[in-house]
């Protein structure tokens, strides 16, 4: 045997094989998307014209399930008789709808590269375009590449004259033509900013006009009746850290469904509800509404059936008598995960050499913490720890691919989970591996499948895992039909008895996730609450001059980091007094831990700015708050990391000390990258505070101090000799003793013939 290599271990919706969208395994859910599609198409109920957002774990199938919809929507109906739907109804919607209908499909996928709403907007153009070429179609509505090109070969806007002193004048105006003619969004934005701070502007109003402009003469033409974007691995945007301008725009098109016929058709791997876990709830409300949110997973018979169809028998008769031979071995096996894998028999049959319980754990990995990186396909396909390194092995050794692999292959993965509960079972993994590899092979795999199994155990509801129990007769099932019960049960005994991974009164090989006293655990975990009552207290020293030395400024930034005050008398008696420096901008950072202590701080700020002793304070709250969970969280690894302390358990009274300052380090990066609310003088404004500093600098500075040096418009050194190359220059600047020197030196270079 070997592999398919037509076979696509990831979808690429942007680089498709011809045909190869038709090698999909239809199941519930796809059908369930096709028919939220139609909907959203056909319905006279503006509410359910829609667009969609498809969510599902990686390797799950999505952009393939995507690509399906938009050849079945788009290609010539004739495509119907090609692909199978095995719900009549909805295979007769479907038909009924392409007889008169045809959906105009455009593909994009990750970020690109973008980072704000007008490169947003050139993107989805340039995508337009590539779309429409790629079918042969030239319409009469420009891009802003092509009137910016229309522009610049017209001579409206003067080159010479503009250009002059930046950046693009190396460039020349021809070969900046020749970038926009490729589409060059950098390219686009750097001359599109470039003009506009000479007043000039050849940017369309906004990009749902320009995609309405698009759409009508699809219809004026006959070439389609909607246009439908596909945007795969959407979840890139989301991760953005300024993805709320982007947001906006994604929202302003998915508001044209419903009157325009003009649908967003999201891939990610992340629902809109990710973004509050964010504290971007702002975010979330532009898209809720706007969209029909689907989930997409892949169901485990349809993982094995798209196995069994990665696998090529070279030889079926040879692959048949050595696939019986040895499936009638572990029969028991196949009809243990068949009790809750109904119809799944036939296909765990012929996925052999891969065994049962290793295909079978594979799909909850899928389900539950599949990566970009790592997917059950890009398993298969790997040569290291993967079925394509195993098919070197002889199949009368090695008949079996084992659940050992699986470890081996997604172990970064689980490396990245952040949980306690898993964090104990890889410092297991790293703390015995090297002595399970030297007691020999079968001892470093039965490891390795524990592990495994614990993991899964921790994060899996028990109605998945009710037969992966860490226990010795689930691990004997895994190895079955590789290795013998009897030297799974010895390596089992060896661990149990070496104290590598205990098996406690029910017979389980569980990792615990702490040996520490959970009593007293809660005990101090009460204590401390009375100790870290204040966001001051919290915060360490080193975190508060991380947060404070990231406000810059041309002036001095003098700044203090403030917790709710106990009344609102108490905050301006305090800020009263915080400050020293007249001569510096004076800023007050307040934080809080939830939402409800930050609105208090608001309200304060708002009245305390007004107040004339108060003048000229930059008054400033972080929107982002430590939040419930995260400070439980912490009080926890607190707690642990003392009674780890008290009982002599320095490596976890550390390790605990370390997933405790995570926790802040992380609040005070997202404190960094969130928004805050400025009061100054009675009025307020919001900005990021990595912006902060600029505004300082830009507006704030020139009103406290109206005749200081950031009021004067150049701000650049003058030298005393010109800017170039110059290693003489150079040289006579390092060795010179002092200024005296410098100045006699250089006037004698100056004057030589």
């Amino acid at each position: 045997i070997s592999l398919n290599e037509r076979f696509q271990p990831a979808y690429d919706l942007e680089n498709e094989i011809k045909d190869y969208w038709k090698t999909f395994i239809p199941n519930k859910k796809f059908y369930r998307i096709l028919s939220a599609t139609l909907n959203a198409l056909e319905s006279n109920r503006a509410e359910d014209r829609q667009s969609l957002w498809i969510q599902g774990t990686y390797g799950t199938g999505k952009s393939h399930a995507a690509a399906v919809i938009k050849h079945l929507l788009s290609d010539d109906p004739k495509i119907l008789d090609d692909f199978e739907i095995k719900e009549s109804q909805l295979a007769a919607r479907l038909r009924s709808f392409r007889e008169t209908k045809r959906v105009f499909p455009v593909v994009i996928k990750g970020t690109a590269g973008i980072t704000d709403p007008g490169e947003f907007a050139l993107l989805v153009e340039k995508s337009v375009k590539k779309a429409l070429e790629a079918e042969g179609h030239h319409i009469s509505v420009k891009t802003d590449f092509e009137n910016l090109i229309d522009h610049l070969n017209k001579g409206t806007i003067h080159f010479e004259n503009i250009f002059k002193g930046t950046e693009l004048e190396l460039y020349g105006k021809d070969q900046i033509i020749a970038l926009l003619e490729k589409e060059d969004i950098k390219i686009q934005r750097k001359v599109e900013e470039l003009l506009s701070s000479h007043g000039v502007s050849i940017r369309k109003e906004n990009i749902t006009e320009w995609l309405k402009e698009v759409n009508e003469e699809l219809k004026e033409r006959n070439i389609a009746d909607n246009l439908m974007i596909f945007w795969d691995e959407f979840t890139g945007i989301m991760d953005l850290e300024n993805s709320g301008p982007l947001l906006t725009e994604v929202q302003n098109i998915a508001e044209l469904s419903p009157k325009h016929g003009i649908y967003l058709f999201i891939i990610s791997h992340r629902t809109p509800h990710h973004l509050k876990n964010k504290g971007k709830d702002e975010d979330v409300e532009k898209i809720l509404g706007r969209f029909k949110l689907l989930e997409y997973s892949m169901e485990t018979i349809t993982t094995y059936h798209l196995i069994e169809n990665s696998i090529k028998k070279k030889d079926k008769k040879q692959y048949n008598a050595l696939k019986n031979e040895n499936i009638s071995k572990i029969a028991d096996v196949i009809t243990k995960i068949t009790e809750i894998e109904d119809d799944a028999r036939a296909s765990l049959e012929n996925i052999f050499p891969i065994h049962p319980y290793t295909a079978y754990i594979a799909t909850i990995i899928a389900r539950q913490i599949g990566s970009t990186e790592r997917s059950i396909f890009k398993f298969l396909y790997d040569d290291k720890n993967g079925f394509k390194a195993f098919l070197s092995y002889d199949v009368k050794e090695r008949p079996f691919l084992t659940a050992d692999n699986l470890w081996d292959f997604f172990f970064e993965d689980f490396e990245r989970i952040e949980s306690e509960k898993i964090y104990s079972i890889i410092e297991r993994y790293k703390l015995y591996n090297e002595k399970m590899e030297s007691l020999g092979e079968n001892y470093s795999a039965v490891f390795k499948v524990l592990l495994l199994i614990n993991l899964i155990y921790r994060l899996v509801e028990l109605g998945e895992s009710n037969i992966l129990r860490p226990e010795i007769d689930t691990i004997c099932y895994i190895f079955k039909g590789y290795l013998e019960e009897d030297s799974v049960k010895e390596v089992l005994e060896a661990i149990d008895n070496e104290k590598i991974i205990n098996k406690n009164p029910d017979g389980m090989f569980l990792i615990s996730t702490s040996t520490l006293p959970s009593e007293e655990i809660e005990r101090e975990k009460e204590d401390l609450k009375s100790t870290f009552n204040k966001v001051s207290v919290v915060l360490t020293e080193n975190n508060k001059k991380e947060l404070l030395d990231s406000i810059k400024a041309l002036r001095e930034v003098e700044a203090q980091i403030f917790d709710l005050p106990a009344s609102e008398f108490n905050l301006k008696s305090r800020l009263q007094n915080a400050f020293k420096k007249d001569y510096a901008a004076q800023v007050a950072l307040f934080l809080g831990f939830d939402g409800t202590e930050i609105n208090k701080i608001e309200s304060y700020l708002r009245e305390a700015s007004k107040e004339d002793h108060l003048k000229n304070k930059l008054l400033i709250v972080s929107k982002k708050e430590l939040g419930e969970d995260n400070f439980d969280k912490f009080l926890e690894y607190k707690a642990r990391s003392n009674v780890a302390a008290r009982h002599n358990y320095m490596d976890d009274k550390e390790e605990n000390e370390k997933y405790a300052k995570k926790i802040i380090d992380k609040w005070i990066n997202e404190i960094r990258n969130d928004y805050i609310t400025c009061f100054f003088n009675g009025e307020e404004q919001s900005t990021l505070f990595n912006y902060f500093g600029k505004l300082i600098e830009e507006n704030f500075s020139r009103k406290i101090f109206p005749y200081g040096l950031e009021t004067i418009n150049s701000k650049q050194n003058k030298n005393i000799w010109k800017i170039e190359k110059s290693p003489k220059t150079a040289e006579i600047f390092l060795f010179s003793e002092n200024r005296e020197e410098l100045e006699k030196k250089q006037k004698a270079v100056l004057i030589l013939p």
